[in-house]
């Protein structure tokens, strides 16, 4: 893993120095863009510097992570600024996914629905999600095998706006006493949406 800047070093020197003294060379390179900071590249002399761990003390480090992860192409540079990641981390975190968990849960915990278990007959709205997932998973594992992680987020990301799209439709607030068994196949599938959500992250 290395930035674009020493590609030819560990591309073409160091393998052949291993190889000479019978070393096997790394057989895959991860080569990826700068990170700018108001389109240029960090500098100290320039004093356009981020310090991660001043990062990691504001916003967290799974925080960061995720930043990083979500929104800096693989292959490319990548702008960072200290309000784009509030934003993001407002937008994608809270508002997202943070909201999605929130409204499930409250729901949940309203009616005392500790444990949702599987149903054997679905609604059409929860088999086109169930379709939209495994569509979704099988994005992500091609775009993570390939090391292109923001875009594999970016699949992610268009899913979680998909079970939010389907828990507005889906009203189960409405469905509590109306329907319960719709209340119960609506949590379920959020329940087993972010469950996946979660592990992917």
């Amino acid at each position: 893993v290395m930035a674009k800047d020493i590609v030819k070093f560990h591309a073409v020197y160091f393998p052949a120095f291993l190889m000479a003294v019978g070393v096997q060379p790394a057989q895959r390179l991860l080569v990826h863009g700068y990170l700018l900071v108001d389109n240029a590249k960090m500098s100290k002399s320039k004093g356009n510097a981020l310090d991660p761990v001043e990062l990691a003390d504001q916003f967290g480090v799974d925080q960061i992570r995720f930043y990083l992860v979500r929104h800096m192409p693989t292959n490319h540079d990548g702008n960072i600024s200290v309000p784009d990641i509030v934003g993001r981390i407002e937008s994608d975190l809270a508002n997202n996914l943070g909201n999605l968990l929130q409204r499930a849960a409250s729901l949940a915990l309203k009616y005392s629905t500790t444990e949702v278990t599987p149903l054997k007959n679905w609604s059409a709205q929860s088999i086109a999600l169930r379709e939209a997932c495994v569509e979704m998973l099988g994005e992500f594992e091609v775009l993570m095998d390939g090391l292109q992680m923001s875009q594999a987020y970016a699949a992610l990301w268009g899913f979680i706006t998909k079970v939010n799209a389907y828990f507005h439709e889906m009203e189960p607030w409405k469905k509590a006493k109306e329907d319960p068994a719709l209340f119960t196949e609506a949590l379920a599938a959020a329940a087993q949406s972010l469950s996946i959500v979660g592990h992917l992250i």
